[in-house]
């Protein structure tokens, strides 16, 4: 936030598109990597006649062009393994009680003019311990897919609510592993959680998913240190494979920073292995040290996949006041994309809606997406405020400036929002219903009557916010014998009220195949001798 004169105060409503910025992951559409892998093995307590040890290499797929070679002293032999990942097995007779080895290698990215992936899904469709679906999952599941238009924008929806719902804290990829179940119950993890969770919520509408490890950038990609492992999804939707990174709020175009290492059915499928001859030598006498040095050797933008438009108000704004800021954004593609809308607002506000949006775009077709940024309520009289707001894309920026000061337009003191419905299916069959509310207004609100009249039952409920508050109700339904669950939220303070829809569509129970259905030949058979052997029996005969 600016804070200027008045009569200097300039209010810009259309922003200029920044130039390409090599640095930031989200703006390289194409890249050249160079990556330097090093293990360090230490022996301890004599050595081995013999040590084997097999990794992943990088492998050339649609999105990316791979050359890999040895760089130090042992060479590799290339293997493949049941996943079709590329591996190097490094083998040899150690010297000395530390043998280094390394693996370089040169790696093309372009997902954006990648070819389609397809065939070998089947392999990716059971569910494993890691991507479980709970009953909670499979609910959330439908109802992201009931508001999608077909597998390709399930994907995209799923990927957005995983990435808005999950916060990222931890010690990150490979340092813990929980399943898809506990990151669903406390939404909270890393790349791998994230990766889980959505393989988990595609497995359960029987779409095929893969778990992928590899490497990306967070920051500022000309340093080594801000490159490290990482893990993302692919999809088989509409008939071939899409990436789907919900870390990094990315579907079908992710940036060309991530460079494939390996894949599975989820991430205990992608693990190094040592072994040693004589086997009587132990394994714990084996130590392995991991370094990687990476390196942007060139980087390039998107190509121009969409046209992008920012508008929001045009007259002075007061305290308190709610902007809308609105972005249009049309596709100019061949083929359907998602692009990644975020939203940079300064801290002083508040944003109504979430700042970061995967938005799913056929051929031709535009979207609008819309956000209220709620101003402070207190503003310094004599001085115009400056609140600048930047909505990003791939590549493409657009910044406008809010404009407000004592006096200006204002909207009614009254400021309560429904931020948002997450219902959670429980395992006793009940429905759990968490609603989150924001108080922007210029008053405490104070005793507000909330209420959830649904077709599972009515809850009411009471709700209390300071000025400038978050706060959350919990409502437990009912659903026995309902397939879906409808209604509405309404929350009423006396004087101002908001009220919203909701539909819940709830999974359904696996009817139990009938014992017929379940035979094998063999079990027929083994049926029928049975039985032909107990008449005998009756018989007298045996």
């Amino acid at each position: 936030m600016k804070l200027i004169p008045a009569t200097l105060a300039i209010l810009l409503l259309l922003g200029a598109v920044v130039a390409f910025d090599s640095t930031t992951p989200k703006n390289i559409g194409t890249a050249k990597v160079f990556l330097e892998l090093n293990w360090s093995v230490g022996f301890q307590n004599g050595l081995p006649n013999t040590f084997t040890f097999k990794t992943f290499s990088f492998p050339t797929t649609k999105a990316q062009v791979a050359r890999v070679e040895a760089g130090g002293s042992h060479p590799f032999a290339q293997k493949t393994d049941s996943f079709g990942n590329n591996l190097l097995e490094f083998s040899f007779s150690p010297k000395r009680s530390t043998e280094n080895m390394v693996a370089r290698a040169s790696v093309d990215v372009d997902y954006a003019n990648a070819a389609p992936m397809t065939g070998g899904e089947k392999e990716y469709l059971a569910t494993t311990d890691l991507t479980r679906v709970s009953a909670g999952i499979a609910a959330k599941a439908l109802g992201i897919k009931a508001g999608a238009s077909g597998e390709t924008d399930t994907v995209v929806r799923m990927t957005d609510w995983v990435h808005n719902r999950v916060r990222y804290d931890g010690p990150g990829y490979g340092a813990s592993i929980q399943n898809a179940n506990w990151v669903f119950e406390n939404q909270v993890g890393t790349c791998d959680e994230y990766s889980h969770l959505l393989i988990s919520m595609l497995r359960s509408l029987s779409i095929p998913a893969k778990f992928v490890a590899g490497y990306v950038c967070s920051v500022n990609c000309t340093e080594s240190a801000n490159w490290g492992p990482h893990a993302w999804v692919e999809a088989y939707a509409d008939g071939k494979w899409v990436p789907a990174d919900p870390t990094f709020n990315e579907a079908i175009l992710l940036d060309a920073t991530h460079v494939k290492f390996a894949q599975g059915a989820d991430q205990n499928d992608i693990k190094e292995s040592l072994s040693t001859t004589p086997f009587g030598y132990s394994l714990s006498n084996v130590r392995v040290d991991r370094a990687a040095t990476i390196g942007l050797d060139e980087a390039g933008p998107f190509p121009a996949l969409f046209e992008l438009e920012v508008s929001g108000p045009n007259t002075t704004l007061g305290g308190g006041a709610s902007a809308n800021i609105t972005a249009r954004i049309k596709s100019t593609a061949s083929e359907p994309i998602a692009v990644p809308l975020s939203l940079s607002a300064p801290a002083e506000t508040n944003v109504i809606g979430e700042t970061d949006s995967l938005v799913y775009l056929l051929p031709g077709k535009e979207i609008t997406r819309q956000w209220q940024v709620i101003l402070p309520n207190q503003l310094q009289d004599g001085y115009t405020y400056s609140f600048p707001a930047k909505v990003s894309a791939l590549g493409e920026e657009r910044e406008i400036t809010i404009k407000a000061q004592t006096g200006g337009q204002s909207d009614s003191p009254e400021g309560l929002h429904m931020l948002d419905i997450d219902p959670r299916l429980e395992a006793d069959g009940s429905l759990a219903v968490k609603i989150q509310f924001l108080n922007t207004g210029q008053k405490e609100i104070r005793n507000a009557n909330v209420v959830l009249d649904t077709n599972a039952g009515k809850e009411e409920q009471t709700l209390n916010l300071e000025v400038g508050s978050r706060g959350s109700l919990e409502f437990t339904l009912h659903p026995q014998g309902l397939t879906t669950v409808s209604g509405r939220i309404t929350a009423d303070t006396g004087t101002y009220k908001i009220s919203r829809p909701i539909l819940v569509d709830l999974p359904q129970p696996t009817p139990t195949p009938g014992l017929t259905e379940t035979f094998s030949d063999q079990t027929i058979f083994t049926l029928i001798n049975d039985f032909i052997i107990g008449v005998l029996k009756f018989l007298g005969m045996v």
